[in-house]
Formats: structure tokens, C-alpha cells, sequence
């Protein structure tokens, strides 16, 4: 159980600076297809 818990909280981990990168990614996008 506690390795599962690990991976997972790795998972959620990486998942998160994942979204972060790709809302970065968007907005940059939006930013230049405004421009």
C-alpha cells in the first residue's frame, strides 16, 4: 500500500507541473494568435 501511495503522489506530482506547463504553453499561444 505505501508504494502505491508513492507512485501516485508522484503521479498527482508530475501532473501537476505538467498542467502548469502546458496553461503556460496556451496562454503564450493565445498571447501570439491575438497579436
Amino acid at each position: 500500500m505505501d508504494n502505491q501511495t508513492e507512485l501516485l503522489v508522484g503521479l498527482v506530482c508530475s501532473d501537476e507541473e505538467l498542467v502548469e506547463y502546458y496553461v503556460q504553453l496556451i496562454t503564450e499561444i493565445k498571447r501570439f494568435t491575438l497579436k
